[in-house]
């Protein structure tokens, strides 16, 4: 099957060579179309978010119009509710009693979770900053690298971060975070803080957080869930993924990924709401106190950044328009796609899964031909797809061999795209075999 492009591939230095001969804004519009892969297409599932819904749309139009920060309550006194209303709602959800703030993205609240923890851990942190013993961070293996990039902004160091063990289906392992915990309090370590991931990016597997807060009960350790990507389950039937939040100390939430909110559109739950206070409020009275009467509606004081944008419109207005129950239905939708390109791979005799969870679909192309491993030939077929076709799809890999990684991230994904999709794979799967059998023979 060959197919057209969703859109023109182009290398960087023809990009530049296009742009600067480009004279007019139209042009320029019609050239970003042109470059940009199609997020609205059913056939591109290769990322953690696809097109942007209708409502956030509008929200979003709306935020660049008004072009005023979302900072402090006397620059824009509706997005200061706005934002309250919104955080209120999240916590509700997710069974937490506390507060939060708008952030720039996921990698950003998990920076924020590695400062509080800080903060909480070491009183005069904020003063003199860490100079004490060696600190250690816990994150599985399977993190996400923003939080190994936090730890080295905040001069922690990588020796600083300790990636736990997983077990078959990718969930950290309790056994080697008790291992790690008593090691550490052998060697006088301080354990600051423990990051569980809610939807890993590969395998979207959920950790086990009630079993982790266990584990760290009366060890003085921050526990912070990721939930950048998995966030969304908290919305729809596999809303049961998310138990034991009400003893986290804080988590990440992003709309624009499954929702469709728009990018970006990201928050920082917590449970310590007095720390995130604390940690973040730098006591500038031109202006954090300008309004001290309705001092709670001024985010600037639980939030690093000043000026702002107010992309949480876009997500407010989607709130507006659908209520919980309609974000429900649009993470229901999601996973009756995901149950479909279960089904139609899992019968696909050319295709293994490898792992399967929330909304993530790791499968592998299956060899035939001894001259070439399964994992050998998938990456071969990775890089035919992206150079060749209009299916978009991701790479990774799980358990140290080479996978394509589907994600039900997409609402415009069909019955006929997945076959279409499998199809091809098969006829790819073809080629290459066929290749490397008759360069076998003239071997």
């Amino acid at each position: 099957m060959q197919s057209k492009n969703l859109f023109t591939q182009k290398k960087p230095e023809e990009i530049d060579y296009d742009l600067k001969n480009i004279q007019t804004l139209d042009k320029l519009c019609d050239y970003l179309d042109l470059t940009t892969p199609n997020n609205s297409d059913g056939k591109n599932f290769g990322r953690l978010y696809s097109q942007i819904h209708p409502a956030a749309r509008k929200g979003r139009i709306k935020a660049v119009e008004l072009n005023a920060a979302g900072n402090t309550l006397s620059a824009f006194p509706a997005l200061a509710v706005i934002e309250k209303n919104i955080i209120s709602m999240l916590l509700n959800q997710f069974g937490m009693i506390g507060g939060g703030t708008v952030v720039p993205g996921g990698s950003y609240a998990n920076a924020m979770a590695i400062f509080m923890a800080l903060t909480k851990r070491f009183p005069d942190f904020l003063t003199t900053g860490i100079q004490t013993k060696p600190v250690k961070i816990l994150v599985s293996e399977n993190s996400h690298y923003s939080i190994t990039k936090s730890a080295l902004f905040m001069s922690l160091g990588v020796s600083s971060m300790v990636k736990i063990k997983t077990d078959h289906q990718g969930q950290m392992s309790i056994r080697h975070i008790q291992q790690v915990l008593d090691e550490s309090e052998a060697e006088n370590v301080n354990v600051v803080a423990i990051f569980s991931t809610a939807g890993a990016t590969i395998g979207g597997q959920f950790d086990n957080v009630q079993e982790i807060n266990q584990c760290i009960q009366g060890r003085n350790i921050y526990h912070h869930v990721d939930a950048s990507w998995g966030g969304a389950a908290v919305f729809g039937k596999k809303k049961n993924l998310f138990q034991g939040m009400s003893n986290v100390d804080s988590l990440t939430f992003d709309a624009h990924k499954a929702l469709g909110a728009g990018l970006t559109n990201a928050y920082f739950l917590t449970t310590r709401p007095k720390l995130l206070r604390k940690a973040n409020d730098c006591n500038v009275s031109y202006i954090a106190k300008e309004r001290p009467e309705y001092d709670e509606y001024n985010l600037i004081n639980t939030n690093q950044s000043c000026g702002r944008d107010a992309g949480s419109l876009g997500f407010y207005f989607m709130y507006k328009e659908l209520g919980v129950d309609g974000l429900s239905g649009l993470m229901n939708h999601l996973y009756d796609i995901y149950e479909t390109a279960e089904d139609i791979f899992s019968k696909a005799a050319d295709i293994q899964i490898l792992k399967k969870h929330y909304l993530n679909i790791c499968i592998q192309i299956v060899s035939a031909n001894e001259t070439i491993t399964s994992s050998e030939l998938t990456e071969q077929i990775f890089y035919r797809i992206e150079k060749e076709s209009d299916f978009k799809i991701a790479k990774g890999y799980w358990k140290g061999t080479f996978v394509l990684r589907f994600v039900a991230v997409n609402p415009n994904t069909t019955q006929g795209d997945l076959n279409d999709f499998v199809d091809y794979l098969s006829q790819l799967k073809s080629e290459i075999s066929n290749r490397r059998i008759l360069k076998h023979k003239v071997t």
